[in-house]
């Protein structure tokens, strides 16, 4: 599947610059980003392809219920562990199908909705859902003086984007 291997790129990319960071930089409380660390973002990110691919087999998915594992946001080395194995799961789906989005959009405890949405669509959600987190993670590696891959948390849109207004000068 087109999209599966899209995001399995993706996450091999966030892993990738993962892999340069020690824990003291993984774990750092941005002055920019409200004292958040590179590991909750990461954790954010992951927690939602594990939502979607432990709920797909369910017919629907929820994201509020995801299982908050507080482990990969404080140590980087499992939190690679997981991501490598989401990279293995998505590696392994052969199909779209169709599910149903369930989810409380608001701010209060009683206004939950659901619409029909289909594996491919939230995988979709899952790889956009990380290209902007990896953007906040930038924003925390750039603050710590830390390299940053050249297309790190940029949308391919942007990327190819920038490609063509360069070759235009």
């Amino acid at each position: 599947m087109q999209i599966a291997l899209l995001c399995k790129n993706d996450l091999t990319n966030m892993l990738a610059q993962l892999e340069a960071l020690t824990e003291s930089q993984y774990t750092y409380p941005s002055e920019h980003l409200s004292k958040s660390t590179v590991g909750q973002h990461v954790r954010h990110v992951l927690e939602f392809y594990i939502c979607l691919l432990n709920q797909g087999h369910k017919d629907y998915v929820d994201y509020d219920e995801r299982e908050r594992d507080l482990k990969i946001e404080t140590e980087k080395e499992y939190a690679v562990a997981k991501g490598n194995n989401i990279i293995q799961s998505l590696g392994k789906i052969e199909n779209n199908k169709s599910l149903l989005l369930k989810g409380n959009f608001t701010t209060s405890n009683f206004q939950a909705t659901s619409c029909e949405t289909n594996l491919e669509r939230e995988l979709i959600y899952c790889f956009e859902h990380s290209i902007h987190h990896q953007a906040l993670i930038k924003v925390s590696l750039l603050e710590q003086k830390i390299e940053v891959l050249s297309n790190f948390g940029l949308a391919p849109s942007t990327i190819r984007y920038r490609s063509s207004t360069s070759t235009q000068n």
